[in-house]
């Protein structure tokens, strides 16, 4: 596991290197997705989903019904603090950057 040290620690709670990579996951996805394919990337990292978002509060993650018509009423988890999260990302070195954040490689 690497951690930054040239950064101060980001504010709490402390999703852990697993959490920060399933939250690096969920900011990517636009910070909602279906609860079906949360559960399944939580365990691809090795989490207890239910555990996980009842450790880091209602105040960064939530899981709620989508009232929207397209939506249906489906249960979706829901990311409320992208900032927290890409600091963690990177506090972890997990984050995924942007496709414009990347470089283009030179032709052989």
């Amino acid at each position: 596991m690497e951690i930054r040290t040239d950064t101060n620690t980001p504010p709490l709670p402390n999703p852990g290197e697993n959490g920060a990579r399933f939250i690096g996951w969920l900011n990517k996805k636009r910070r909602r997705q279906p609860l079906n394919l949360a559960y399944n990337k939580a365990k691809e990292f090795g989490l207890d989903l239910d555990d996980f978002v009842s450790k880091m509060g209602i105040e960064y993650l939530i899981i709620s019904r989508d009232k929207t018509k397209s939506g249906q009423g489906k249960e979706k988890i829901y990311l409320l603090k992208s900032t927290w999260a890409m600091l963690w990302e990177e506090h972890y070195c997990c984050r995924r950057g942007h496709h414009n954040e990347t470089i283009a490689l030179p032709k052989r």
